[in-house]
């Protein structure tokens, strides 16, 4: 049983893991459970590979003292109801947490229901649900090296962040403007929530650029759904090469194609572009517990990313014009990052993610007398 928050940066990490442990253990039943809020995501196609979809009721976490405070205190009460009667239903074998409030209540009852538990941080500071689960779970997998690493908890491995099978497969045809090989392609994702500000930085910076400069690149800009119709017409006004998406399903086709990118600092976003060497400006998203920004500046410091936070660019705007202007023309800049950030790679996370979850599976069953230490590779017949 998997539980994860109703976001891509907690269900996206969720469904990399089931495609491994779905390979690895053809037979196994995976059942995800996550918020009402993620009913959408949930109905596309990558996810049909989990046998069922529980729900819980939206809780999110309420900021201060209020009368939300009480409202939430009584869906968290609910959502631990609803969990308990999930687990009691499938009794699983395992439970894995993919962090955000929707997976707390199901993650601390797996616990005192002696189920083994691992939970994977995707941040490199760590949220609430992570924090508070810190004390009680068997496992804590992380992506970046220096998360929780002196924390005193049971367990601690260093994992990386899984990416989903999309986003290995190789790369064919080219999408978009025609003729656009001797263009210098500009990628600019927004992430789910945090399109909107950079959008605007985008649109306000790109509207400098002169008449020769805009003739000389294209720009892949997924907007989000709320502002496809604006940035679109911003763009035609603008008379910029551009293709526009509200959302875009084959990521690796536009990373695999991009001279350089925009983004936000989401870990997922972070590990795409190390996957595909991108040489790319993050401007984190400021809200959401500012953690993006401890994502950015962990790469940052490994000269593997450029970074600066919204709030100074909205000061001096010119700082993104000048940057963009200089990767656009500067090859070796460019190569520089590519061969940083191609370091903080991750390719075997997912694997690494499920080796420790088929030993806790594994020592649940009596396979294995300790469940993380020493050599062990899982028998897919005693495992199913």
């Amino acid at each position: 049983m998997i539980f994860a928050g109703p976001s891509g940066g907690h269900l996206f990490p969720a469904l990399a893991f089931a495609e491994i442990m779905r390979r690895r253990l053809p037979s196994a039943r995976l059942i995800l459970v996550t918020s009402e809020k993620a009913a959408a995501i949930t109905q596309s196609k990558p996810f049909q590979i989990f046998n069922a979809i529980d729900f819980l009721p939206n809780f999110p976490f309420p900021q201060g003292i209020s009368l939300r405070t009480l409202r939430f205190l009584l869906q968290l009460l609910r959502a631990f109801s609803v969990s308990s009667r999930y687990l009691s239903k499938e009794n699983p074998d395992l439970a894995v947490g993919f962090g955000s409030y929707a997976s707390f209540p199901g993650m601390m009852l797996a616990v005192f229901r002696k189920i083994p538990t691992l939970i994977h941080e995707q941040n490199q500071v760590p949220g609430k649900a992570t924090v508070w689960l810190l004390p009680f779970v068997r496992c804590v997998a992380v992506s970046f090296e220096s998360t929780l690493a002196r924390e005193r908890i049971k367990r601690r491995e260093v994992t990386g962040l899984p990416l989903r099978s999309d986003l290995q497969m190789p790369v064919s045809g080219e999408i978009g403007i025609k003729d656009a090989a001797a263009l210098f392609k500009i990628l600019i994702v927004g992430g789910s929530q945090g399109a909107r500000g950079l959008n605007q930085l985008i649109l306000q910076i790109f509207s400098h650029l002169s008449a020769g400069e805009k003739s000389e690149i294209v720009v892949t800009h997924i907007t989000g759904k709320e502002d496809f119709e604006r940035v679109t017409e911003r763009y035609k006004k603008m008379q910029i090469n551009y293709q526009t998406y509200p959302f875009f399903e084959k990521m690796n086709q536009l990373y695999s194609q991009a001279d350089m990118a925009i983004t936000r600092a989401g870990a997922n976003t972070l590990f795409e572009l190390a996957r595909f060497t991108v040489p790319a400006i993050v401007i984190p998203y400021p809200y959401a517990g500012a953690h993006q920004a401890d994502n950015a500046r962990s790469f940052a410091q490994r000269q593997a990313v450029i970074f600066q936070t919204e709030k100074d660019i909205l000061k001096n705007p010119g700082w993104l014009l000048d940057q963009v202007r200089i990767l656009k023309n500067d090859a070796g800049r460019r190569k520089q990052l590519s061969q940083a950030i191609e370091k903080l790679a991750t390719p075997q996370a997912g694997e690494k993610l499920a080796d420790l979850a088929e030993k806790l599976t594994a020592y649940k069953h009596g396979i294995l007398s300790d469940p993380l230490r020493g050599q062990y590779k899982a028998r897919t017949k005693d495992l199913a």
